[in-house]
């Protein structure tokens, strides 16, 4: 995962428009870019598709394009009250995964802001879409949890904007000289990480190792497991079949094998003394099944999507066994 190093943020036409009261409505805004590029190759955490995917960016790449244009309403109810609005009007042409426009509930939320400013029976009212900051910290949050969290770009953005603003009665009222109680009844909606969700975001610049090895194609656990599942499932079947014991049939399957390893069949040079070493004999039917896949593909086959063995090449004996890296 590379840090954005370099970024050029400028106000291309820095516009804080002026106050403009058209029917007691003050409108205001302004336009902004934000460009950063990588400052080195190589490939992004979870960007590869497959254990033979070599793709990377190069130095120079854009990494983000994206422009802006905040724009805020402001106006009042009657003598008591007021309301607020506030668009985010934002396209970014690296962006990825919903995130090159509009995007709910998200820092590219157009709909950013609604809500009216109000009072009734002694309590203060916020009424709408908006956010409640309890507490304030240095690139951390503690108290700070009403409202989710946009963690796309990590604690890089400035608070209010990695902030998502949900839908909210916001009740508060003064007790005696120095007290006071708030009341806060919210929508709830989670907090966007990248990588944690169902495609994984896998060109995503941000996403965290610790997530792609929880859903990542190639590393994460959630893809791992069913194909260690299907690899074991060829075993359990050749077993069957007798193609690890010499023609024989065992209908128990690999239980007749409980007492060996993996690493103890893989470092074996010849297992089933067939002349054929246990770390290939393991990398083939670990991506092809038992199927020859010139013939046919076995739905058990990994084919060096995800990351079971240490392969270097697509034949069965482009593999490299070592147990301190499996």
């Amino acid at each position: 995962m590379f840090k954005r190093s370099v970024i050029y943020q400028s106000m291309l036409l820095a516009l804080v428009l002026p106050g403009v009261a058209v029917a007691e409505i003050e409108v205001s805004g302004y336009l902004k870019n934000e460009t950063a590029v990588f400052t080195k190759s190589g490939q992004r955490t979870g960007q590869a598709s497959s254990m033979l995917d070599t793709t990377e960016h190069s130095a120079g790449d854009l990494m983000k394009f994206e422009n802006s244009a905040r724009i805020f309403f402001n106006g009042d109810l009657g003598e008591e009250s007021s309301w607020h609005g506030e668009l985010n009007l934002i396209y970014d042409t690296e962006g990825v995964d919903g995130y090159k426009s509009h995007e709910s509930y998200t820092q590219n939320d157009w709909f950013r802001e609604l809500y009216v400013d109000t009072s009734a029976g002694g309590w203060d009212l916020r009424l709408g879409k908006q956010q409640v900051v309890w507490g304030t910290a240095d690139g951390m949050k503690l108290l700070d949890i009403i409202n989710p969290t946009d963690y796309r770009e990590l604690n890089q953005n400035a608070m209010e904007d990695s902030r998502i603003p949900i839908w909210m009665i916001n009740a508060e009222r003064n007790v005696g000289e120095s007290g006071n109680i708030q009341l806060i009844v919210s929508q709830v909606e989670e907090n966007k990480i990248p990588g944690l969700n169902a495609d994984g975001d896998a060109e995503h610049p941000f996403l965290m190792k610790g997530v792609d090895s929880i859903t990542g194609k190639v590393n994460g656990f959630l893809n791992v497991t069913p194909r260690l599942a299907a690899t074991a499932q060829s075993f359990n079947n050749a077993a069957q079949a007798g193609m690890l014991t010499g023609g024989v049939p065992m209908s128990s399957g690999l239980v007749g094998f409980a007492g060996l390893s993996v690493d103890g069949f893989a470092s074996n040079p010849d297992p089933i003394g067939s002349g054929t070493s246990g770390s290939v004999m393991l990398n083939q039917i670990a991506q092809f099944g038992l199927t020859d896949p010139t013939v046919a593909v076995d739905p058990n086959g990994n084919f060096w999507v995800t990351n079971l063995t240490s392969v270097t090449g697509q034949l069965p004996t482009d593999v490299t066994w070592d147990v301190s890296q499996a």
